[in-house]
Order: C-alpha cells, then sequence, then structure tokens
C-alpha cells in the first residue's frame, strides 16, 4: 500500500505569531523561514508539529544585517533543525561586505553544528556558489535560483538541492540540468505573487515525474501538482517547453485560510 505523503514547501513566509490552526489547515509540511534575528525567539517557541522554523538573516534586509551577532545565532541553532533564509543579494542597496560577513559567519557556525540551509542568491549566483565551494554547509539549498546554465551544472556537480516554485517551471532555466534527487519544491509565499500570478497559497507541492514509453525507455520529466491525496499530470513535454497551466500550479491546491493575510 502506498502512503501519501504531505505537500512540501521548502521556503515560506510566515508570521510568527500567526495561530496554529492556520498552520493546521495548510496540511503540508513548511519550513517557516524568517528574514531577521529579532523574530527567532518567537518562531523558536513555536510547537508546530508540521511546520519547521527556520532562523535567518535575509541579505537584502539591511536592519537584519546589522541586528546579526554570532553569539545569539549559536544559541539559536541549538534550538532549530533548519537556517534561513541566508546568503547574498547582488541587487540589495546595502553593505555587500557586510552581507558577506555574516553569510560566512553563519557558515563558520554550521561547521559544528550542521543543519539544512536555505540560501538566497539574487544576481550573486557565482558569488554564492564560490562562498560554498569554499566553506560548504550540509545540505545548501539554493532556492528560486536563477543561475546561467555554467553555474547550474556546477552547483549541481557541487551536491547543492534547488527548491522549485511555480514561476521556474513556466519559465525554466534551471530544470533542464538538476538531477531529480536535487530537486524539493517551494513556494515563496508570498514573494512569489509578483512573479507567479497563481501564487495564492503556502504549502502546495509539486512532484517531478519521469514518464515512459509503452517499451520502458524514460522519457523528458513532467510535473505533476500534488496536494497530498491526489494528483493532476500537467502535459509530459521537455521541462524547457512547460507551461505549467493553473491547475498545476505548486501554489494554487490549498484552500483559501486567513493565514494567506499574516505574511510580512
Amino acid at each position: 500500500m502506498r502512503l501519501a505523503l504531505p505537500p512540501l514547501d521548502t521556503h515560506a513566509h510566515v508570521d510568527t505569531s500567526v495561530e496554529p490552526n492556520m498552520l493546521r489547515e495548510l496540511r503540508s509540511v513548511v519550513v517557516a523561514v524568517t528574514r531577521e534575528p529579532s523574530e527567532w525567539d518567537a518562531a523558536l517557541a513555536r510547537t508546530d508539529p508540521s511546520t519547521l522554523w527556520a532562523i535567518g538573516v535575509h541579505p537584502g534586509v539591511a536592519r537584519a544585517l546589522d541586528q546579526f551577532n554570532v553569539a545569539q545565532f549559536r544559541r539559536a541553532l541549538a534550538a532549530t533543525v533548519f537556517v534561513g533564509e541566508v546568503g547574498l543579494d547582488g541587487r540589495a542597496k546595502n553593505d555587500g561586505a557586510r552581507q558577506a560577513e555574516v553569510f560566512n559567519a553563519v557558515r563558520d557556525e554550521l561547521l559544528d553544528a550542521p543543519r539544512p540551509v536555505t540560501i538566497h542568491s539574487t544576481a550573486a549566483h557565482g558569488e554564492v556558489l564560490a562562498a560554498l565551494q569554499a566553506r560548504s554547509v550540509v545540505a545548501p539549498v539554493l532556492h528560486w535560483w536563477r543561475g546561467t546554465p555554467a553555474l547550474t551544472t556546477a552547483a549541481a556537480e557541487f551536491g547543492c538541492f534547488f527548491s522549485v516554485n511555480g514561476h521556474e517551471v513556466a519559465n525554466p532555466l534551471a530544470l533542464d540540468l538538476i538531477p531529480r534527487a536535487s530537486v524539493s519544491t517551494e513556494t515563496d509565499y508570498p514573494h512569489t505573487r509578483r512573479y507567479d500570478p497563481t501564487a495564492t497559497r503556502r504549502g502546495a507541492s509539486m512532484q517531478l515525474r519521469h514518464t515512459s514509453k509503452s517499451d520502458g525507455t524514460p522519457t523528458a520529466p513532467a510535473y505533476a501538482a500534488n496536494s497530498g491525496t491526489t494528483s493532476a499530470r500537467c502535459s509530459p513535454k521537455p521541462v524547457s517547453s512547460i507551461g505549467c497551466p493553473a491547475r498545476c500550479s505548486p501554489t494554487s491546491l490549498l484552500p483559501a485560510s486567513k493565514a494567506d493575510l499574516l505574511v510580512h
């Protein structure tokens, strides 16, 4: 008998004050990332059974970089199982040297306390990969990665994981180059709403499947949306030509919830 697994969202933004029942309504396993150290205490005080609260320092938020303290991070790290959102941002109008300093400090601490890490890399894909190659982490998850084919191949060969959302499926840059075993799903709700009009919920999921011809020969990957109990197949075209319809969006499968309003 095959058991249905709940949808997995490896990167979503959730307010730390959200009511527990609102998270239960999602019926998904969600990695709830934080952006600033000021959120960590509230996040780590939560006991939501299907939500993993991560500690992060968003590189695009100057206030978060100013707040970061290694001793505080070390204490919080002992109480969490996931780190994020951290990384580098080449578009941010803040101190790039401070971004690198914080990202280096985070990776230093993870040498002694390994955790999976969801990593931001907007307009800094080469810099992020170089940083990881210089001082890696146990499970780097490149969130919403949009690097060049050469960087994507190098990151995959290095052992990085990639969390994919509806925007990447509809406008693929990396999917053709990522091993199936290295792909996880994310929504990055609410921020994907600017690029994916069907991104209306956290916690939905896609499944990467390989279809087969009648003789058993595998064809190109296809994507299916999975609500945890049912699935709807998308067109089994090569990934580079998939225009995933709304019914197969990774963010369109869950019932409306007041939790949608409790974001930042």
